[in-house]
């Protein structure tokens, strides 16, 4: 099953833009999710288990991290790819 997700994640942090960066430098490493960068959020295209195994390891890196971060995450069970 294909997946959409919209990710956002708010560092709190005064310093966010380096956290949000690595962020989607770190997603963007993995084959077969398609990643668009847009101004708010983050939407990932791929296979239902590669997605959400991505996003259990890297949002889990920042979470055991001593960042304190918000995340906002909408999925959607098709391929948003080209919308």
């Amino acid at each position: 099953m294909i997946i959409t997700m919209d990710i956002s994640i708010y560092p709190m942090d005064k310093n966010y833009s380096p956290i949000i960066r690595d962020f989607i430098d770190r997603i963007q490493k993995y084959q077969g999710i398609h990643v668009k960068v847009q101004a708010m959020s983050t939407i990932i295209t791929g296979e239902y288990n590669l997605c959400m195994e991505m996003i259990k390891d890297e949002l889990g890196y920042y979470l055991d991290s001593d960042q304190t971060i918000v995340s906002v995450i909408k999925i959607i069970n098709a391929d948003l790819t080209d919308v």
